[in-house]
């Protein structure tokens, strides 16, 4: 836009992705988080149903954003968007470029939130937020127009660590008691991007502040209940019959030690359960939120050919 000054431009471009996303309820949370996206199509042609609640706990009302592309009829799968910060911190918007992304690809994509440890998240409430996005998109399938039988969960950090607590287990009644005994999320696969998966190695390989940060989220130490420390670490649940899942992890990781995702990947291939694992050189934590960043754009069509792997037909 020659001629226009810097913020006058910007202010062009944010109003046009505005209106190319046709039937928002209300304005993005961020238009810089869908950004990327539209710079790098050109255009979009998505649709997105904002701040839509999921669930009721307490005076909490968790929502959900749910983005589909404008210009597609029949149902699609769905891919569930879990953020990342700690437990502690974050919104179901850091996902939203991702989830334009996606729903560009022509997948419905779900951002959903979960309660943080300040509003009661305490392990295993913010496992029981996700499996309640999960029921909410099955029950209302119709009409969001997505195919929920092929559904797959996508987590960053401590989102991964929901998205592998979730979709791994083979009873989620270990999380929430109100769902019948023996029922799993029943998800076709599984993007784990940096997540924790194992809280029972040794302590001595722990620092200080990541041992008070999983004392505060399980509610103990784990000296004091070693059981409890074991059922939160998704390696526990690694099985033949599970889904396929695909991790990302930094080798430079200093927040969660690549470590982690090396017993993922060893207990999922000892289980004989699908997995790929996916080294990302030099690369240390946070990237994976960041839709623009170099580290995604470069394992991007491994994300998205891994999804479009095992969604895109019913006979799985």
């Amino acid at each position: 836009m020659r001629g226009c000054p810097t913020w006058v431009a910007r202010g062009l471009v944010l109003a046009t992705i505005y209106w190319s996303l046709t039937g928002c309820t209300r304005e993005l949370a961020s238009y810089f988080e869908v950004l990327p996206v539209y710079e790098a199509y050109g255009r979009l042609r998505v649709q997105a149903e904002l701040d839509r609640p999921f669930a009721t706990r307490d005076h909490l009302t968790l929502r959900m954003d749910v983005f589909r592309r404008a210009d597609t009829d029949a149902p699609t799968p769905v891919v569930v968007l879990i953020h990342g910060g700690f437990w502690v911190y974050g919104d179901r918007w850091y996902m939203h470029d991702w989830a334009t992304d996606l729903a560009q690809q022509g997948y419905a994509a779900a951002t959903v939130d979960y309660r943080l440890l300040s509003q009661g998240g305490q392990y295993p409430a913010c496992v029981t937020d996700v499996l309640a996005a999960i029921a909410h998109l099955r029950e209302h399938a119709a009409e969001l127009n997505i195919d929920a039988e092929r559904l797959a969960l996508f987590g960053v950090s401590a989102g991964g660590h929901l998205a592998l607590l979730a979709g791994l287990a083979d009873d989620v009644n270990i999380f929430d008691p109100t769902v019948p005994a023996g029922e799993s999320a029943n998800v076709r696969a599984i993007v784990d991007i940096y997540g924790p998966t194992d809280f029972t190695a040794d302590a001595e390989t722990a620092l200080a502040w990541q041992r008070q940060l999983l004392t505060s989220v399980l509610g103990c130490d784990q000296s004091d209940d070693p059981d409890r420390w074991r059922e939160a670490s998704p390696v526990t649940y690694a099985r033949s019959d599970g889904p396929p899942v695909l991790i990302l992890h930094g080798t430079a990781d200093p927040i969660v030690p690549p470590s982690q995702a090396h017993a993922l990947r060893d207990a999922l291939e000892a289980a004989g359960q699908p997995c790929t694992f996916i080294e990302v050189a030099d690369a240390g934590h946070f990237w994976g939120s960041m839709w623009y960043t170099g580290w995604v754009q470069r394992y991007r069509a491994d994300i998205l050919q891994f999804l479009e792997e095992n969604l895109s037909g019913n006979d799985h």
